[in-house]
């Protein structure tokens, strides 16, 4: 039975970073580009319908939605957009969204301000602020990321069109979805261990594993193990 797996990376993520995962899962992984499916001034919601036309070019019997931090959100997006294409998703360190106002407000603020700081910062110290941020839990990042690897203008668009703060608070409309869930979360990784904790309560099609260990990158930071529940999850989906 051809089975294919799509993983959408997060922001600053290359198709590349997947290569590791791919060893172990095989020729059924893909690994898009986001910009190469939609313009992010398009939005969340125009991504998820664009991403679903790609996706169902390539004959499957059976899709799977592989998404991690931003990755995640834009595929739930895709799941939402169109859930009869898919067979089960796996979500990594991503949000379901912001439901007070003002919660939302700080949040386009603050990514406005590293919209403007992506289009005119110097570029190594841009990068180690960035991953100096809290949400990463103070772990080393798995690579090293070069300025020429990226258009500036696309990784400033994303953080203001793909903005969490332009994100609807998707948990009841998750709740209805009817196809498995696997939510995932690194254990040093508080803030989404609880949600991946939240919506597997709210939704009794989805479970959630918590990597030992790790932060916000949870496959890059417990490569091993999370290539190994990812495979047992597939392995078992039939009776999910």
């Amino acid at each position: 039975m051809k089975t294919n797996i799509y993983a959408l990376h997060g922001f600053l993520g290359l198709p590349a970073d997947w290569d590791d995962i791919k060893r172990e899962l095989g020729e059924q992984l893909h690994t898009p580009d986001l910009f190469a499916i939609s313009h992010p001034s398009n939005g969340l919601q125009s991504f998820g319908h664009a991403f679903n036309k790609y996706v169902a070019q390539e004959p499957a019997i059976k899709r799977i939605l592989l998404g991690y931090s931003l990755g995640g959100r834009l595929s739930l997006h895709a799941l939402l957009d169109e859930p009869e294409l898919w067979t089960g998703a796996i979500i990594i360190s991503a949000n379901t969204g912001i439901s007070y106002d003002k919660e939302k407000e700080a949040r386009y603020k603050n990514d406005i301000r590293w919209s403007q700081r992506f289009l005119n910062d110097e570029w190594k110290a841009l990068i180690k602020d960035w991953n100096s941020q809290n949400a990463f839990s103070g772990q080393a990042p798995a690579f090293h990321r070069k300025e020429t690897n990226y258009l500036r203008e696309h990784l400033a668009e994303a953080l203001v069109h793909w903005s969490l703060a332009k994100q609807n608070d998707l948990q009841d409309c998750i709740a209805k979805l009817p196809v498995p869930i696997l939510w995932i979360a690194g254990e040093k990784d508080i803030k989404y261990v609880e949600i991946a904790r939240r919506i597997s309560a709210h939704h009794s099609q989805s479970s959630f594993w918590i990597a030992p260990g790790a932060g916000h990158r949870v496959p890059w930071e417990a490569t091993e193990l999370f290539a190994e529940k990812i495979k047992l999850w597939l392995t078992n989906f039939p009776t999910q």
